[in-house]
C-alpha cells in the first residue's frame, strides 16, 4: 500500500510540476510562448504563422500536450517502469536528431 502511494504522489508531483511550468508566472508566457512571439516579431509575421513553421520542424508535426507529459512521467514512476534507471528520456515529439 505504501509503494502504491507513492507511486501516486511522484505522478502527481510531476503533473504538477509540468502544468506549473506551463502556467504563467507574473505575466510571463510560458518559455515556448515566448519564443515564437520573439520570432513572429522578429521575422514580421503573425504569432499563428511562426508557430505553425516551428509545428513544421518537428516530426509529430504537433506541439506535445501537458497529459503526453504527464503520462510519461506516471510510466516512469510506475511499477512496469522499476527496471528503468538513470536515464534521460526525451519527451520531444523527435526533435532532437541524434543520441545521446
Amino acid at each position: 500500500m505504501a509503494a502504491l502511494c507513492v507511486y501516486f504522489k511522484a505522478g502527481a508531483v510531476c503533473v504538477e510540476s509540468a502544468s506549473a511550468e506551463l502556467k504563467p508566472k507574473r505575466g510571463r508566457p510560458h518559455p515556448r510562448t515566448a519564443s515564437i512571439e520573439a520570432n513572429a516579431k522578429k521575422q514580421n509575421v503573425s504569432y499563428e504563422q511562426s508557430a505553425a513553421a516551428r509545428v513544421v520542424s518537428i516530426p509529430a508535426k504537433r506541439f506535445g500536450t501537458i497529459s503526453e507529459f504527464g503520462h510519461a512521467c506516471a510510466f516512469l514512476c510506475s511499477a512496469q517502469a522499476g527496471y528503468i534507471a538513470g536515464q534521460n528520456i526525451l519527451i520531444d515529439g523527435g526533435t532532437y536528431p541524434g543520441v545521446f
